[in-house]
Formats: C-alpha cells, structure tokens, sequence
C-alpha cells in the first residue's frame, strides 16, 4: 500500500503529469489480427523513438503509478529490457503492464526473466493473447502456429520464478469468437491456469469490420463468469490480498459500465485522459487516448520535454473538448483509471467488493 500512497491526492487534484503511461514501442508486428484496432499503422518505415531519446522523456517526467509498453508486438524491440529500466530509474514506475502475441517464446521469456531480475520493486504484469482454440485463435491471428507459440510462451513465462511478476491472458471479445469464447476461456482458465483472464471488448476500426458487431448480452455472461471464478478462487491474481481483491471489484464495475455503456444506458464517468493518462507513440506523437486522433503534439518537437508538450495551450484545449463533449468508451485501460480516480465510483466498488467477498 506504502508504494501508492503518493498518488492518493490525484483523487481531487486532476493537475500535474500523467501517472498512467501507454507507450507504443514499435508499430512492427509479426501477426495479422482482424480486430487490430492499430493495423494501418503496422510495419511502416517509421522513425521510431530511440532509447537515448526515451531516456530524456523519462528524465521529464514525474513519478508513474501505471506503464504499459505496448505496440505493434512489444518483444520486436531488442532493447525493451532497457526501456523498462529506464522507466524505473527515472519515474519509479510501480506497475508494468506489457501485452505480447507470444508468437516469440524463447526472446519474451528471455526478455521478462531479466526485466524481472533488474527491477525488483516494480511489478511486472505480461499478458499473453488468446483469441480462442488452435483453429479459430490462428483463424482470427492470421498465422498459422500462433496458437502453439503463445501456449508456449504463457508455460515459459509461468516457471520464471520472482515475487514480482504476474503471468495472465488477454482474450478480445469479438463477433468472430463470441460463440466459441467461452469453451476457450474455460480450456484456459482449467487447463493453461493463468494468474489471471483479462477480458476485452473490441474496440476502435477494426482491420475486419464485422468483428465489431458483437452481442454484448453473450459478453455480459462471460464477465459474469469471470466474477463467479474469482470469487470461487479459481483466478488467483485477485486472491493476494486486499489490493487483488479491490482489483477484482474495479474489474466488476468495469464491465458493467462497459455493458450499460453499450447499450445506452450508462451515467457518464468524467474521462481522465489528457489529465492522469497519456499515450504515447513510437514517432514521439502524444496523444490523450488511443481513440482519439486529436495530438497534443509531438516530443521532439518540444525538446523531449514532456512537461512543456503537456501544458501546452493544444493540450488544454484537447482536455477541455473531452470534458464539454462528455467523450467516452469502452476501453478497459481509461476506465481503469477514471474508475479508481473518480469518488462517485466509489459506492459501486464496494458494493462489488461485498458481492465477491462479504463484509
């Protein structure tokens, strides 16, 4: 809890640098997903932000509850064992979260084992994607063996012994597996025992259009399933302790905005983005959210002064049209956020928390 006391005051104060970071390390990627919301920007000549370059961006900063390296396929970047590292020495980062295809087994296991080792303070969350079985999670990959690949990486990354790290799936709900979703999510949840089951809802323009025509009612079951397995313990992420168990609550509540959100009928949760979040590009782009093509600007243009590009007159405009707009999503990554940081979300969290656990 001591880890995270110094950003309790953000609850009221919205002001200051962002402390949930998403970092786009690369757009190269080694799959072809059809509900990559990122795939018009895959694998183009780009110059990407250089480690030299992300070290003065760090040194700008202030301290980070949240990072996320992200991408394209993150473990394409040889040098993200470095990228870490210098998150942690220059912004104390206490969480890393970093999604992986697992199409690379043997260079992602190589590549946490050392990141877990050099940073002992820092927790390290890696999530494997899932789309379904073999058949449709290669159909829905666009490679063959992709589904082997990842089952391998998820087992390598399992024996990695350190206190520090947490090994789950991400499975993206889409029209493609939506009726096929949760006979995977059982093989995976019986057989592959991750920590944890991440649940997305497709989200952005997709590369296949029609996976974005979901049945939200079969989604709000398979959530509903994944509440009852935490509270049964059979997802042990959210069985350590008090903070696993509120993240078990927050997630509830997520989905269930995420629900109503969907089918209009949700009261509107101030988005933080621009405020406490940020994303940024592998070209140094800065961006509120992933959704928004609206940029506050570029960081080489600012020096690799990210407090000069967060306070410009750009950036405040972009946060007050976000605020008036009443602009919202279903992205699980911002309404992580906006539910954590926003008191009237409070009620519906603990009353979650009874629901899972009891008084």
């Amino acid at each position: 809890m001591r880890k995270y006391l110094e950003f309790l005051p953000r609850i009221v104060n919205r002001g200051g640098m962002p402390l949930h970071l998403i970092f786009f390390v690369t757009s190269r990627c080694n799959l072809r997903c059809e509900h990559c919301f990122y795939w018009r920007e895959l694998n183009k000549k780009k110059r990407e932000l250089s480690l030299a370059e992300i070290e003065k961006v760090a040194r700008s900063m202030g301290p980070l509850l949240w990072l996320a390296l992200t991408g394209g396929e993150p473990f394409l970047r040889r040098d993200l064992e470095e990228i870490a590292k210098t998150f942690v020495r220059y912004n104390r980062v206490r969480h890393i979260s970093i999604p992986t295809n697992g199409f690379l087994p043997e260079r992602i296991v190589s590549g946490v084992e050392r990141m877990v080792k050099e940073n002992p303070e820092t927790t390290f969350s890696v999530t494997v994607s899932f789309d379904g079985l073999e058949e449709m999670h290669d159909k829905i990959r666009g490679m063959r063996g992709s589904f082997k690949a990842a089952l391998k990486t998820l087992k390598g990354l399992k024996k990695i012994k350190a206190k520090n790290k947490g090994v789950g799936v991400v499975m993206t709900f889409t029209k493609t597996n939506q009726h096929n979703f949760k006979e995977a999510y059982e093989y995976l949840r019986d057989v592959v025992a991750p920590d944890e089951i991440a649940i997305d809802l497709i989200r952005g323009e997709p590369r296949n259009p029609e996976t974005a025509e979901v049945d939200i009612k079969l989604y709000e079951k398979i959530v509903e399933q994944k509440m009852e397995d935490i509270r049964d313990g059979k997802l042990p992420y959210y069985s350590f302790g008090l903070m696993g168990r509120l993240a078990a609550a927050r997630d509830g509540v997520m989905h269930k905005k995420i629900v109503r959100y969907k089918e209009g009928r949700d009261d509107y949760l101030p988005c933080l983005a621009g405020k406490l979040s940020a994303v940024l590009y592998e070209t140094g782009e800065v961006h509120p959210c992933e959704l928004l093509s609206e940029s506050f600007g570029n960081i080489r243009d600012y020096d690799y002064d990210f407090k000069n590009l967060w306070n410009s007159e750009k950036a405040h405009k972009i946060r007050d049209w976000i605020s008036k707009t009443k602009c919202a999503c279903t992205h699980e990554c911002f309404l992580t956020t906006n539910i954590l940081f926003s008191p009237q979300s409070y009620p519906q969290i603990l009353a979650q928390f009874i629901a899972l656990y009891g008084t």
